[in-house]
């Protein structure tokens, strides 16, 4: 998000009007240092010796009709203490008005009541350093935010400042470039050329920021040859030129964070040119990211043409983690089986290692909370598979009363029996799939474990189930389950195996 600090070229006021409500810039907020009893009461005053009209006579008209709703007649307290979508714009204000014995009142008043946030300061110190740098760094070192009045400076007077930088506090160059390359970027690039230990994540950022007004390929460019990844080029170079963008990402892969992030943003500004990028791109993985993002576009608004996209894709693998992706996305639980049945359909033509995706979880379980009838009849249908063990597993996990709900209106069956054989397993380790499953966790529901294991009609499988419970409830909590089992209405076959276990470990 675009930041106060990260303004560029753009006038302070004007830039504000449009800005709004600024988020945080992305310099940190030093340590709060020990404020004086009297910072309410400075504040205060700051506030009253400035009690001018916050609107500048010399903003223009058009410009004042775009902020209507925001009152001049408010104190500066009442503006620091405000967090409201105009309080930035307030500020700025009451500071093209302001001289700079006045912002340097403020600044420590707002300092002291800790009041400083990084938007705020980010706009003093743009506009103090443009009429009085030396008076603004002053302050900003008494405060600990003397980068930000060098970055300031830089923005201003680059060369004069860099070569006070250099003599005064070389520790803050970086910040120094990063100004001057984000309004000046030729100028920053020889300088860091001169420089080159200057070349931290500051200063690059902020010399890509500036080239990527003019040349977003060329801030890209200049991003990864110092090891850097910004989204802000891509981004703009997504906008201009979609083909050059796709083209620089098929050449960087490893840019994988800049590519998800860029992907979205240009299927949603250029959809109908998707068809022929997709044509014109080789096959690969920015291709299959990019086929995946427009089905995901396209899965609202028009799912015919995400199906016809998907038929052309070749291979049973592709298509099959495409048409769950689409079962994933739809809101419609009968488009969403429609979807996973055809996932099925091209999972059916795939070895048995390569027949589950991420997406075909990910839509099982999001039709389980909505038809989970039809969706186990469905993976029944397809034998050999098992596909109904695995969704119904992870539903004991994700959602495990759902589940039991579910399963205790059902008439008995082997599937049954299994179903309920795995959600008693699982309410021995709540929250935990990858645990052992004879390790039961410290929050395991010992007694609705066994009651599931209870509910199984095969004897075999009833009988390993619950010894499975029961050995646990013993190691980890004896205690209650002796008392458990105490009880004369405990099921006779269960107490048979709790009184085989218990006297096994006295033995």
């Amino acid at each position: 998000m675009v930041t106060v600090f990260d303004m560029k070229r753009s006038p302070l006021i004007l830039g504000l009007l449009f800005l709004g409500s600024a988020a945080a810039g992305w310099i940190a907020k030093p340590e709060s240092t020990q404020r004086k009893e009297s910072a309410d009461s400075t504040l205060s005053h700051a506030s009253k010796s400035s009690s001018r009209p916050a609107a500048s006579q010399s903003i223009p008209s058009d410009i004042a009709r775009q902020i209507e709703s925001v009152s001049f007649s408010k104190s500066l307290s009442e503006i620091a203490e405000e967090h409201h979508p105009g309080r930035l714009t307030e500020l700025a204000l009451w500071l093209a008005d302001a001289n700079s014995e006045e912002m340097a009142e403020l600044w420590r008043a707002l300092h002291q009541a800790d009041k400083l946030d990084s938007s705020s300061y980010d706009l003093f110190m743009r506009h103090w350093a443009k009429i009085d740098p030396r008076g603004a760094l002053v302050v900003a070192r008494e405060t600990n935010h003397e980068r930000v009045a060098w970055w300031a400076w830089g923005k201003h007077e680059p060369e004069k400042a860099f070569a006070a930088c250099q003599t005064e506090s070389p520790e803050f160059l970086s910040f120094t470039l990063r100004g001057i390359g984000q309004d000046f970027p030729d100028l920053a690039l020889r300088l860091l050329e001169e420089n080159p230990n200057l070349a931290d994540h500051a200063a690059i950022e902020g010399i890509a920021q500036g080239m990527d007004d003019e040349d977003p390929l060329t801030a890209l460019e200049f991003a990864a040859r110092h090891g850097k990844s910004f989204q802000d080029p891509l981004k703009s170079l997504v906008r201009a030129d979609p083909a050059a963008a796709l083209e620089w990402m098929n050449s960087h892969p490893r840019r994988s964070h800049e590519i998800s992030e860029a992907l979205p943003k240009l299927v949603a500004e250029h959809t109908e040119q998707v068809p022929e990028l997709l044509a014109q791109l080789p096959t690969g993985q920015v291709r299959k990211n990019l086929i995946e993002e427009f089905i995901a576009h396209m899965a609202m608004d028009d799912p015919t043409q995400a199906i016809a996209l998907i038929e052309e894709q070749p291979g049973s693998a592709i298509r099959s983690s495409l048409y769950a992706q689409l079962a994933t996305q739809a809101n419609d639980p009968s488009k969403s089986l429609e979807f996973v049945n055809r996932t099925l359909e091209e999972v059916n033509q795939l070895p048995a290692e390569a027949q589950y995706t991420h997406h075909l979880d990910k839509a099982l379980q999001k039709l389980l909370s909505t038809s989970p009838d039809e969706t186990i009849a469905l993976l029944q249908s397809y034998e050999s598979f098992a596909l109904d063990q695995r969704a119904v597993a992870r539903w004991t996990i994700n959602d495990p009363i759902a589940a039991a709900t579910w399963l205790a209106s059902q008439p008995p069956s082997d599937n049954r029996d299994q179903y309920a054989a795995t959600l008693a397993t699982n309410l021995l380790r709540p929250n935990d799939p990858f645990a052992r499953y004879d390790r039961a966790s410290v929050n395991a529901d010992f007694a609705g474990s066994l009651a599931w294991s209870e509910f199984i009609e095969q004897e075999e499988l009833r009988s390993q189930t619950s010894q499975s419970v029961i050995t646990n409830w013993l190691k980890h909590q004896p205690e209650e389950a002796a008392e458990y089992f105490s009880n004369d209405s405990v099921d006779p076959i269960s107490h048979q195996i709790f009184e085989a276990l218990k006297e096994s470990q006295t033995e």
